[in-house]
């Protein structure tokens, strides 16, 4: 079978079964002469239909979970990988005594982490965790320190798996003029969206997104956010957005975007 794919499009797979008995190690082998091979599926062993997601210009290379441990003064930490293939380093800024995960797109083969220090004092005891193995624990003084980090594998590279997260939009007044949208932690366009709202609406939009870190933006084409007209209206409530129990975008009173940040775990 042919079909014609855009190479920086996420897509959503569902692999379906008519037995509720999985594909029993059958695959979907998606590429061509151009590009590596992407084997979808593989892994459906039971029930009725599994979801995936993939993207052709990140085959070959496989989503890695980095999980940033941190304990004192974790607001001047930071770090990057090269060579990748994206753009792969730190997105955010770390409070301390906590645990973040963060995600990039690597290739097997050899890099070079650089971990940063703001302070020229160290990590304090903080590390990064790829595949189990940590890094930059023994940070202890200075600006910068280098590690190698190796990843396994080959070029054959099976989609990461997805979950169902439910996003619940709730919008007060003037509707028409709101939307939002999704980016990954690569800073890429999620098929993940909503806009054409109405008054007093309220909107479920499922997407099946893979584990990591996303950003949230919401957009108001009348310059004043999704509720800069509560001041000068009866509306009580403020628009937002619901996911997994915590809303987004609530606080969002004046201009034309607001973005913020939210991770799935899977």
């Amino acid at each position: 079978m042919i079909c014609c794919l855009r190479k920086t499009q996420n897509y959503t797979v569902e692999c379906i079964s008519g037995t509720n008995q999985g594909w029993g190690g059958q695959g979907l082998r998606i590429g061509d002469a151009k590009l590596p091979v992407f084997d979808l599926c593989t892994d459906f062993t039971a029930g009725n239909k599994l979801t995936t997601s993939m993207r052709l210009d990140r085959i070959g290379c496989e989503v890695k979970t980095i999980t940033v441990k941190t304990f004192g003064y974790a607001y001047e930490m930071s770090w990057s990988i090269s060579p990748s293939k994206e753009v792969c380093k730190s997105t955010k800024t770390y409070g301390s005594h906590s645990a973040y995960n963060e995600t990039c797109c690597l290739k097997p083969g050899a890099y070079t982490l650089e971990c940063f220090d703001e302070g020229a004092d160290g990590w304090h005891n903080a590390y990064l965790e790829i595949d189990g193995n940590k890094y930059c624990s023994n940070f202890v003084n200075g600006i910068s320190q280098q590690e190698n980090i190796t990843i396994e594998g080959n070029y054959v590279a099976t989609a990461p798996p997805c979950k169902d997260v439910e996003f619940i939009s709730r919008i007060e007044g003037f509707g028409y003029e709101n939307s939002w949208s999704i980016l990954d932690s690569m800073g890429e366009g999620v098929q993940c969206a909503e806009a054409n709202f109405k008054s007093m609406d309220t909107r479920k939009t499922t997407c099946c997104l893979p584990e990591g870190a996303y950003e949230l933006t919401c957009e108001d084409i009348g310059e004043d956010g999704w509720n800069g007209h509560i001041a000068v209206t009866n509306y009580k409530q403020r628009s937002h957005v619901e996911i997994e129990n915590k809303k987004y975008c609530e606080f969002f009173d004046d201009g034309t975007k607001y973005a913020v940040n939210f991770t799935i775990d899977i």
